[in-house]
């Protein structure tokens, strides 16, 4: 039996994947250099513990990454300017 996968949940999934993973990613490569107490105390953040400085820092790349592959995805859905209308290109495979 074939699955039906809906083209707004591929879309979704195609947004919040990839940026979790450069998320992860960039908070690897920036805490092997940079102390997440440091880096709180320097902006003035009480966060209580590095727990939750490290966490603070990945939500906040996470949605810098969800916001990059949004744009990235709209732009890539986006006709065109002066394409032909009457025959709708085909939708590309996520």
């Amino acid at each position: 039996m074939k699955k039906v996968r809906s083209t707004r949940g591929r879309g979704l999934i195609a947004i919040l994947w990839p940026s979790f993973l450069v998320a992860g990613l960039s908070s690897g490569i920036l805490f092997a250099f940079v102390d997440p107490w440091t880096l709180m105390d320097e902006a003035g953040i009480d966060a209580g513990s590095r727990l939750s400085g490290y966490s603070i820092v990945f939500l906040f790349l996470w949605l810098g990454g969800i916001v990059t592959a949004f744009f990235a995805l709209y732009i890539f859905r986006t006709p065109e300017p002066g394409a032909n209308q009457d025959h709708p290109r085909e939708e590309p495979r996520l």
